[in-house]
């Protein structure tokens, strides 16, 4: 079996886990990914470039040139896409003019439209015309997929996220907290991810506000909105909660990442709303104590290996927050629980058997 997979972004996680996973298992795999960053095809923009610009540039019809003539030439039989915005369409539209008979698999990671989406939603209209099968990953996903879309019912396949193991670099906890000057004393409660409404971060604040043991609170990510921020930090100044801010207009470098999840006693997750979450298998994938919310298909993935609150719920995330705190045992009882399941159920050799079986063939 031979797998085209195209992916705008190949540093993402995702497609680099699926097709080391599924050369694990013996299928043949190539990559249409950025130039320059180690794809088989270079195919898409260099991360230089941005997509407005390649489009009208001379280098899009080169590109679409080199996924057709390869996918002629090599003959995959599943062509494999992840992201849905008109870049990707265009550059499937152009795989399947080399290779007509290929399958085509769309995996779908949110199939809730949100403010911002317009791109991938005009996108994806686009490639489900050519798509036989669709990943979503969990059954509340694929029940919210196909009543959009009912045409696809029995097309849609839950695969779940497979895990980080293979960009995280791991540190003890008291590496980590060398790293980023934090006492080695301190109790220590940490959130990572794009700081935005959706997350809970002001019920997180407000949470960690009402525990007696004046934990340090560290907020880690990309902050793209100053008076979001602002409103954040001045919560927290008004709360007396013990802050530490990692927060830029870019995403945490993968080492100061690695470093929070690492430092932190605590991670904490408490959405407002998600279908699903890369940021809860992340810090699974390290062995992370995980609080975080019963919103989409978290119940499901962290199931006896973390703790669950009611979205919106201060004070709920406060005692759930407490109570790891108190109990040193608790916390590496359910950081080895998510470990142990990253690395069984969510290995990328897993996932690459079951989209073989149920997905692929």
């Amino acid at each position: 079996m031979r797998i085209l997979i195209l992916d705008r972004s190949w540093g993402n996680p995702y497609s680099r886990g699926l097709a080391e996973g599924l050369k694990g298992v013996g299928v043949e795999v190539k990559v249409a990914g950025p130039a320059g960053l180690g794809a088989d095809i270079g195919a898409y923009p260099p991360a230089s470039v941005g997509v407005a610009k390649w489009r009208k540039a001379p280098a899009a019809a080169a590109g679409l040139l080199k996924v057709a003539t390869a996918a002629a030439r090599w003959k995959p039989d599943v062509i494999h896409v992840q992201w849905q915005e008109p870049v990707d369409a265009a550059l499937l539209k152009a795989a399947r003019a080399g290779a007509p008979n290929a399958k085509v698999v769309l995996t779908v990671h949110n199939p809730f439209k949100r403010a911002g989406d317009e791109a991938a939603s005009e996108g994806l209209g686009s490639m489900l015309r050519d798509a036989s099968a669709v990943v979503v990953h969990g059954d509340g996903l694929r029940q919210a997929f196909i009543e959009s879309h009912p045409e696809f019912e029995g097309k849609v396949a839950v695969v779940e996220h497979g895990n980080y193991s293979h960009v995280i670099e791991t540190f003890t906890k008291a590496d980590a907290r060398q790293r980023l000057a934090i006492d080695s004393a301190d109790q220590v409660v940490a959130f990572f991810g794009q700081i935005t409404p959706r997350k809970g971060i002001e019920d997180l604040i407000d949470a960690v506000a009402q525990l007696p043991a004046n934990p340090l609170l560290v907020i880690g990510g990309a902050a793209l909105d100053d008076d979001y921020l602002d409103t954040l930090v001045a919560q927290a100044a008004n709360t007396k909660v013990r802050m530490r801010w990692l927060a830029s207009l870019e995403p945490l470098s993968q080492r100061d990442l690695d470093s929070l999840v690492a430092a932190a006693d605590v991670v904490a997750l408490p959405f407002v709303d998600a279908s699903q979450s890369g940021s809860v298998i992340y810090a699974m994938t390290h062995g992370a104590c995980i609080v975080t919310t019963a919103v989409g298909e978290l119940p499901r993935t962290l199931d006896g290996r973390g703790i669950l609150v009611p979205p919106g719920d201060a004070p709920a995330l406060s005692n759930a927050i407490r109570d790891c705190l108190a109990d040193p045992a608790k916390i590496v009882a359910l950081g080895q629980a998510a470990a142990d399941y990253a690395a069984s159920d969510l290995s990328w050799g897993a996932i690459a058997e079951q989209m073989v079986s149920t997905v692929y063939s």
